[in-house]
């Protein structure tokens, strides 16, 4: 997903249109809606200081709406957030064998009849702590979501705000249940 895609999903999340979102960044009038539009058709791609703007009229973190250059644990996460998002990933908590093998190997199981593609669900293990630990949070606001404990709006602003949104943060926590 593009970064104009994702600045678009947002905008629309929030209800605002073009030139709202443009007027809220501080954007001439005359020109609000062009420059937001510019952006959301990657025609151009905002610099730091536009995005910033961006992110906090649409009261999401800068990390939902950067470009991904690098493979840390934030664009890691922010990636699968978009996946999810948009239907391209599920997340299942993985059981531990009971019954160790000599070599090391991690096994799953999914509902045949609850997944309907071609081939069976490839698994991926993550040898990253901090992404680890990052994915133990996402499991337990999307295990949440799909238990109707939180709202499909509260667990969007968790992702959209995140990591400020985690439990652990200590500044700048956003309660993303009342954004």
């Amino acid at each position: 997903m593009t970064q104009g895609q994702r600045i678009r999903f947002v905008r629309e999340f929030r209800h605002m249109t073009q030139k709202e979102l443009g007027l809220a960044c501080g954007f001439p009038e005359a020109s609000a809606d062009v420059r937001i539009r510019q952006y959301e058709s990657d025609q151009k791609s905002p610099k730091k200081d536009a995005l910033e703007l961006i992110a906090a009229a649409l009261r999401v973190n800068i990390y939902s709406l950067n470009n991904y250059t690098t493979a840390n644990a934030t664009d890691i996460l922010e990636s699968l957030f978009w996946m999810e998002t948009f239907g391209l990933l599920e997340l299942f908590k993985l059981e531990q064998a009971r019954e160790p093998d000599e070599d090391w190997v991690i096994k799953g199981s999914y509902n045949e009849p609850n997944y309907f593609q071609y081939h069976a669900p490839i698994g991926i293990t993550v040898k990253y702590n901090l992404v680890n630990e990052f994915m133990q949070e996402w499991y337990t606001r999307y295990v949440e979501y799909h238990q109707n404990i939180i709202s499909k709006d509260q667990y969007t602003n968790w992702k959209l705000n995140w990591p400020n949104s985690c439990d652990s943060t200590k500044t700048d926590h956003v309660d993303w249940k009342n954004v």
